[in-house]
């Protein structure tokens, strides 16, 4: 059994496939396994793939026709056999030490999970997209802090204990074409009792135009409509009442921004025309989850407790005009 299995989900990433896998062999930690799952390339990445394996047993293909990411995490996750459970997305890479100083301090600080920075390239340019300030060892409210944002929903800065991801069934919804990251952590973060934080930026992370996450916002509303289900059936199963609970008083307040600022300020939207943007907002709003507007006003802008009010009582034409007639001024 590897002390870790670093799990690549693989689609068309023939330009960048072979970095990624060359980052992880050449890890000052050599007892781990390279689990790439090509799903579905048409492009030249099996071929590379393959001829990577053949040149290190460590790294093994697994063949899948396009299931999508969730689908092809969640074969990586039961092929893996490493003790622990790491992640990389195939266009990333990561630095030499990345996984021999997470074991070890995982290990020294006898936590259930260790995370670290990300850096993120884009335009020739490297920032942090997190910042961790300190070395720290923490325990209580995580998924209450995991929801506020406090830690990056990421699945490739972290390694995982396998043991957890058995004990509970925790593993990716296949469904869910958008942010599988959060229901994983959610899951995971509802389970574990303490985490160990890393100032280091192992990961980098590579951005690049065509993303998922520059899809429509539609469809993003509905993968996290499709979340909130997966989570919600999770907690169901292991009767897990508290937590629940907090996820339903936490997640309005929290994610109410990031979907507002999806519909009314991003780039996907700003090309619209009065007409086409209330239209759009009219057909978006309702698909909004409940849950995700919250019941309880714990807003200080009167802005914030207006639109809250009216989201509420489902007055989505009121809504739906007024935001068009300030798209119209500011556009």
């Amino acid at each position: 059994m590897p002390i870790v299995s670093v799990i690549i989900p693989v689609f068309n990433e023939e330009k960048r496939i072979e970095q990624c896998i060359s980052s992880i062999q050449n890890q000052t930690l050599k007892d781990l396994e390279i689990i790439v799952v090509n799903d579905g390339s048409t492009d030249h990445s099996q071929d590379i793939i393959k001829r990577l394996s053949e040149l290190d047993n460590r790294v093994k293909l697994f063949n899948y026709s396009n299931g999508g990411a969730a689908f092809a995490l969640s074969m990586g996750l039961q092929n893996a056999t490493g003790k622990y459970i790491g992640f990389s997305g195939a266009d990333d890479w990561i630095k030499p030490q990345m996984f021999e100083k997470m074991v070890n301090r995982i290990e020294t600080d006898q936590t259930d999970l260790v995370m670290c920075n990300i850096q993120k390239e884009w335009e020739n340019k490297i920032q942090n997209t997190i910042t961790i300030k300190a070395n720290e060892i923490t325990g209580d409210r995580l998924l209450q802090r995991f929801i506020a944002f406090e830690f990056d929903y990421s699945i490739c800065n972290k390694l995982y204990k396998k043991e957890y991801l058995n004990q509970y069934k925790i593993d990716f919804a296949h469904e869910i074409r958008i942010g599988q990251d959060v229901q994983f952590n959610l899951e995971v973060f509802s389970v574990i009792h303490n985490i160990s934080l890393m100032t280091e930026s192992f990961y980098h992370y590579v951005a690049k135009p065509g993303s998922l996450m520059s899809s429509p916002p539609q469809k993003r509303i509905i993968s996290f409509n499709q979340i909130i289900h997966s989570f919600e059936k999770f907690c169901k199963t292991y009767d897990f009442i508290d937590q629940w609970n907090i996820f339903k008083d936490r997640i309005g307040n929290a994610y109410q921004s990031y979907f507002f600022n999806l519909l009314l300020n991003s780039a996907y939207t700003k090309p619209m025309g009065f007409i086409q943007y209330y239209r759009f907002l009219l057909n978006s709003l309702p698909q909004l989850h409940p849950l995700l507007i919250p019941s309880s006003d714990q807003s200080h802008s009167l802005n914030q407790k207006f639109k809250n009010y009216i989201l509420r009582n489902k007055q989505f034409k009121i809504f739906s005009f007024l935001s068009a007639v300030r798209h119209k001024l500011i556009a």
